[in-house]
């Protein structure tokens, strides 16, 4: 079972599979979506994902990551973290 890392940015989306650890699949993205969330699932089994956004959400891709996602989460300013981030 792998883990999906999902780093949207302002000009692409990087993502990474990993499987215990160790990256087994990694790729940017000028755009991202559902059709390529179906390709990386079509070729890993992805059990948990994890979501990382600096632009508006495609709801789409969020209702798709959180219906085949065993966990999913959405990193943003309210997931406790144990750091505190002083920026």
């Amino acid at each position: 079972m792998c883990n999906l890392v999902i780093d949207q940015g302002n000009s692409s989306t990087k993502i990474g599979v990993f499987d215990k650890g160790v990256l087994l699949f990694s790729e940017r993205y000028p755009m991202f979506g559902a059709l390529e969330i179906a390709s990386i699932w079509s070729r890993f089994e992805v059990e948990d994902s994890i979501l990382s956004s600096v632009v508006d959400l495609d709801s789409e891709l969020l209702s798709l990551l959180q219906a085949k996602s065993h966990r999913f989460v959405l990193l943003d300013e309210s997931t406790p973290l144990p750091i505190s981030n002083l920026y």
